[in-house]
């Protein structure tokens, strides 16, 4: 339907719901959930990549952002994710972001995805369950200069 006057346009309270807090920026080229799903996909392939037989049969089956702390050197976003050798697991994620960030709709997801052709941002916890990333502390695979 077309509605000459935006104004007259007037969404029900359960499509004002799903509006809040989650809107990406107008600038930004990934959403959250496109960033989810790729770094799914990256975490799935660095584990598959790891030396440690008991960590390589590992894979992640999805993951859930939750929540966010900003401190005055940069910003932690927490939240589930399913790992394990049927993907099932419930365990934590913790994601640090070397910047503060004043609002969900601030976060830069499309540079958080660490490239192809690097290693080092993630460290797993078996014992706890909580897998960390550090997208700004990578460093050049081997394995991808070969």
């Amino acid at each position: 339907m077309f509605f000459e006057d935006p104004l007259a346009l007037t969404l029900s309270p359960g499509e004002r719901e799903m509006m809040v807090g989650r809107a990406p920026p107008y600038d930004c080229t990934m959403t959250e959930r496109e960033f989810l799903n790729g770094l799914e996909m990256r975490i799935c392939r660095e584990l598959a990549g790891l030396k440690d037989k008991e960590l390589c049969a590992l894979w992640c089956d999805g993951l859930s952002a939750e929540t966010f702390f900003p401190h005055e050197l940069g910003t932690r976003i927490v939240g589930r994710a399913w790992i394990g050798k049927d993907g099932q697991g419930k365990w934590e994620f913790e994601l640090i972001v070397r910047r503060r960030i004043g609002a969900w709709e601030d976060v830069p997801w499309d540079e958080l995805l660490p490239a192809e052709d690097v290693t080092g941002w993630m460290s797993v916890d078996l014992e706890g369950k909580i897998l960390k990333m550090d997208p700004a502390v990578t460093y050049p695979d081997a394995d991808s200069l070969r």
